[in-house]
């Protein structure tokens, strides 16, 4: 058993990373004999970078990888959108994302409106007057385009990307959505959106020249990696519930910390000890050879 004394959660990550490879050299292991195990979904995505940096293959088991996920394409798209309002994907994946009253016919007769006349569907939302549609739907569209010029003449001002980012997931009201659903799920997809946040502001502080356009090239370039060939040997990145049952020579256990794991009361509630217990157990357990325990001093939030 080894213990990994970290910085962040970055030196964690990269940490975990160098040590995959130190031990596939030195001792023979194959990628396929490494496992990091986590509590939550959300840390997947610093393990997704550093394994990606080192060239390391791996494989994200019960679970979407990071960039992926439903919650963080819709923020990247309105993000897309005050860079190219233009962009007809982005578009129709938020107009009515959380919901606002533009439905599917409404969403129907704008886009072939826009066909016909040979516009973008942008520019058919600026002139929404000309298109015969349900009356309150197209109060809600001008809605949506005051929204995202405003935004996007945000861009020009002296706010940070991340604190634009917050008060365009305020104005849309889609966190406030997920705090209402008050579900696990929803409150999984509102961490996520929160750890995206992390991402931007780390870059922002990272990158003396750092852009909305610049920072969302570089997701798409992640994104662009994130399939696999599932016959090569890869690492397996998992929450700690979905390894029950399966083992692996070696085992990182990640993000040791009070209010991590043991995971911290929900909506509330007390800690659930026992069950925090009862998990580090099964993840322990997973470990056939080698057991590593990896804590960060500090976590970005």
């Amino acid at each position: 058993i080894t213990l990994l004394k970290n910085y962040d959660e970055r030196d964690e990550a990269n940490r975990i990373a160098n040590y995959i490879q130190d031990l596939k050299s030195r001792e023979g292991y194959q990628s396929s004999d490494f496992a990091i195990l986590f509590r939550t979904n959300y840390q997947s995505r610093v393990f997704e970078e550093a394994l990606r940096r080192k060239s390391i293959t791996y494989q994200l088991v019960g679970g979407l990888s990071f960039y992926q996920r439903k919650e963080i394409k819709d923020v990247l798209a309105y993000l897309t959108l005050l860079i190219n309002p233009h962009d007809e994907a982005s578009l129709l994946r938020v107009i009515n994302e959380p919901s606002r009253g533009i439905g599917n016919k409404s969403i129907h007769d704008l886009t072939q409106y826009a066909r016909d006349q040979g516009k973008t569907l942008w520019e058919v939302l600026n002139e929404v007057e000309s298109v015969d549609m349900y009356k309150p739907a197209e109060n809600q569209v001008k809605k949506f385009v005051q929204m995202i010029r405003q935004f996007k003449n945000k861009l020009e001002e002296d706010i940070s990307l991340v604190e634009l980012t917050k008060q365009l997931m305020k104005e849309t009201g889609y966190m406030q959505n997920l705090v209402e659903e008050n579900t696990p799920k929803a409150l999984t997809r509102r961490e996520n959106i929160l750890e995206l946040q992390n991402a931007i502001s780390y870059y922002e502080q990272n990158n003396d020249n750092a852009t909305l356009s610049s920072f969302l090239q570089e997701i798409s370039l992640i994104t662009s990696a994130d399939k696999y060939d599932e016959d090569k040997p890869a690492v397996t990145l998992m929450t700690i519930h979905a390894s029950k049952g399966l083992e692996f020579p070696v085992i990182f256990i990640a993000g040791l910390e009070e209010d991590l794991f043991p995971v911290g009361g929900r909506r509330g509630e007390d800690i659930d000890y026992e069950e925090e217990r009862r998990l580090f157990y099964v993840a322990i357990t997973r470990a056939q050879s080698k057991l590593f325990f990896s804590h960060a001093r500090f976590r970005y939030k």
